[in-house]
C-alpha cells in the first residue's frame, strides 16, 4: 500500500484465481493487480461530517472518497475542518481560532508531522490534541482500508 499525498494499493494474484478474464495458457502464473483502491468507498465507507465538508468543497465531489479521507495530501484539512467546528462549538482556545487557520488547507499534514515530532520532546495541551487526532485518523486509516480491502476482493475474482 502507499499512503503519500495520495494512496493506493496493489497486489499479486495467480492467473487462475481471476475468473472475470480469461488468460491464454502461456500467460504468466502471477499478475500485478492495481486496485485504484483511492475511488472506491462512497457506497460503504463511515464518513464524518468533516470527510463530507471536504468532499463538497473539493474540485470533485463524490470522486476518490477513500483517498480524501486518508490520504497526505487531505489530513491536515480534516484536521483544520475538526479544529474550527471545535473552536466555534465546544470553546476550543477559548473560541478564539488561531491565525490563519481560517484559510483552506493551511493546516499541513506536514505541520502534523512536526507537531508529532516536537511532542516526542515536550508535552503541551496543544501537541497532545493534535496527537490525539493523528491517531484517531490512523484509526479511521486503518478501519476504512480494511472495509475497502473486502469490498475489492470480490470484484477482482
Amino acid at each position: 500500500m502507499i499512503i503519500g499525498t495520495g494512496i493506493n494499493a496493489a497486489c499479486i494474484c495467480e492467473t487462475s484465481e481471476i475468473k472475470k478474464q480469461q488468460f491464454p495458457p502461456d500467460f504468466p502464473q502471477y499478475m500485478i493487480i492495481n486496485s485504484e483502491i483511492s475511488i472506491m468507498g462512497s457506497d460503504f465507507l463511515q464518513k464524518t461530517k468533516y470527510d463530507k465538508m471536504l468532499d463538497s468543497q473539493s474540485a470533485i465531489p463524490g470522486f476518490q472518497p477513500f483517498e480524501k479521507m486518508v490520504s497526505g495530501l487531505y489530513m491536515g484539512e480534516l484536521v483544520r475542518l475538526a479544529i474550527v467546528d471545535y473552536v466555534e462549538n465546544c470553546n476550543l482556545f477559548n473560541g478564539k481560532l488561531p491565525e490563519g487557520l481560517e484559510v483552506p488547507y493551511s493546516f499541513t499534514s506536514i505541520l502534523m508531522s512536526d507537531i508529532e515530532r516536537y511532542n516526542e520532546r515536550k508535552r503541551n495541551s496543544f501537541s497532545y490534541m493534535m496527537f490525539m487526532c493523528q491517531i484517531r485518523l490512523l484509526t479511521i486509516l486503518f478501519f476504512n482500508f480494511c472495509i475497502v480491502i473486502v469490498h475489492i476482493i470480490p470484484q477482482i475474482f
